[in-house]
């Protein structure tokens, strides 16, 4: 995973290695175990495997929540 603050966007790769861009709201809940974290703290912890539920929009896929793993 990588990720843009600026445009608010998470980059995840699926399993076959298929990018896909993930738009980060206010509403986005991002946790890593049972500790909450904002986008910034993403960026240290780039290229961890994550979870993203997300809703498809127009506008691109909203992430809804982000869990990283261990």
């Amino acid at each position: 995973m990588n990720v843009d603050a600026a445009q608010r966007l998470l980059i995840v790769k699926g399993p076959d290695g298929t990018p896909f861009d993930m738009v980060i709201t206010a509403r986005t809940r991002i946790e890593s175990g049972s500790h909450m974290l904002k986008l910034n703290d993403l960026q240290a912890d780039s290229n961890k495997t994550v979870s993203v539920r997300f809703v498809p929009e127009r506008a691109g896929d909203v992430a809804q929540s982000i869990r990283l793993a261990g």
